[in-house]
């Protein structure tokens, strides 16, 4: 490789809020400070307007947390509620857009990019390469996976048939979003699997609460990606084989089957032993993480589970807490039921019964698969560890000779 004392720059371009936002947020944080700790030049920059004036969870255009440098591309980050006025101010944000792109861009800069919509991804990448910077997918998610409507195949078929010809390479979570990446992408694209990260600085900090009898999950609430109704159902059916008084914690932003839970809730007498905690910050579901001793994370066997890696599951097994999954998706490439994991075949309500009464009636078998997962996590999810792996991918990519080891 070529020698070169240019500092090579990664810019991770999104629509993801920030600093307060969900999983793309927290994985992009993960990505930064991997990065950063390894000595690379890391920013975090947001495409679009994410915030509506009723409800502003990120005010600062511009900044820095937790070591991150930051910037919304636009103005503000709050969107405009008259839809006529959003139109005509999303043009002049793409303006903008444009011109950080072509202000950022060298020959040794990164962009990292999540699916910020077709037309914008075709900006970038324009003028990315334009201006002789690379470009990356950030690819966790198959384009398939949450198609619900017409416009959403279209924008799916898209992304797949035509806009993953022009990246220069994709970081993807799992191996079955590396098997499409090398099929739709370019046969020269570089190709990187970074399974789920942890900051390990910061669940530190929760390390050592006292384990309570509590279920806890955070997610989306939804019974087609995360089987909360199937784990809800299970949880019935064991409360009363269990010894102890167990209540089972749901957090989570208003959810499309919210009816259906609380009519499930009623329906199977549950209201004494369930508490919807609402939307939490990152950190409230740290602190809820961290005191319960069993979390379940059944997910249904679909695309987009297949394809995907829960990026809780990381913060769940490095807190140490027993985790009920099942034989769907990435995590079984790294854990073992009855060893690292409860693991159950997929929309099995009596196994995850089982398995629930199992982990709360069986404390020392329960610890003990809790501390493997700690391991697990520990090894496999460190964002430091990812960094450094990221950064030589990154230094490949531009013909960069790596120094810092011979320093």
């Amino acid at each position: 490789m070529m020698e070169d004392n240019k500092i090579m720059e990664i810019i991770l371009l999104t629509k993801s809020p920030f600093p307060y936002g969900f999983a793309a947020t927290n994985r992009f944080k993960a990505y930064a400070k991997g990065l950063m700790c390894n000595g690379e030049k890391c920013s975090y920059h947001v495409c679009f307007r994410t915030e509506i004036s009723d409800y502003i969870k990120n005010k600062n255009v511009k900044g820095l947390y937790e070591g991150i440098p930051f910037s919304y591309i636009p103005p503000t980050t709050v969107r405009d509620n008259n839809n006529n006025n959003a139109r005509i101010v999303s043009c002049f944000d793409f303006l903008r857009l444009a011109h950080f792109i072509i202000k950022k861009t060298t020959n040794k800069t990164v962009f990292v990019l999540t699916d910020i919509g077709n037309l914008a991804t075709l900006l970038v990448l324009l003028l990315v390469h334009l201006k002789g910077g690379k470009m990356i997918k950030e690819y966790n998610e198959h384009p398939y996976g949450s198609v619900v409507s017409r416009k959403d195949k279209i924008h799916a078929f898209v992304i797949l048939h035509f806009i993953m010809k022009f990246f220069d390479g994709f970081i993807v979570i799992s191996e079955a979003l590396a098997l499409s990446a090398a099929k739709y992408g370019r046969k020269k694209s570089k190709i990187i699997k970074v399974p789920i990260l942890i900051d390990k600085q910061k669940l530190d900090f929760y390390q050592g609460v006292m384990k309570e009898n509590i279920i806890f999950f955070a997610g989306t609430l939804s019974e087609k990606k995360d089987g909360i109704l199937t784990a809800l159902k299970a949880f019935s059916i064991a409360l009363p084989q269990i010894k102890e008084n167990v209540k089972f914690y749901l957090a989570g932003p208003k959810s499309l089957i919210e009816n259906k839970i609380k009519e499930l809730i009623e329906k199977l007498s549950l209201k004494d032993n369930v508490v919807l905690l609402g939307e939490l910050s990152y950190d409230d579901v740290l602190k809820w993480q961290s005191k319960a001793k069993v979390s379940i994370l059944v997910k249904n066997d679909n695309l987009q589970n297949r394809c995907g890696f829960s990026t809780k599951l990381g913060d769940i097994l490095y807190s140490e807490t027993a985790v009920i999954t099942n034989t769907v998706g990435e995590a079984n490439y790294y854990l073992k039921n009855g060893e690292s994991a409860y693991i159950v075949p997929p929309n099995n309500v009596n196994l995850i019964s089982e398995k629930i009464v199992q982990a709360f009636n069986n404390l020392e078998e329960r610890k003990l698969i809790a501390r493997e997962g700690k391991k697990i996590a520990s090894k496999y999810f460190d964002a430091n560890f990812q960094g450094k792996r990221m950064k030589k991918y990154f230094y490949d990519l531009l013909n960069i000779e790596d120094n810092s080891s011979k320093l």
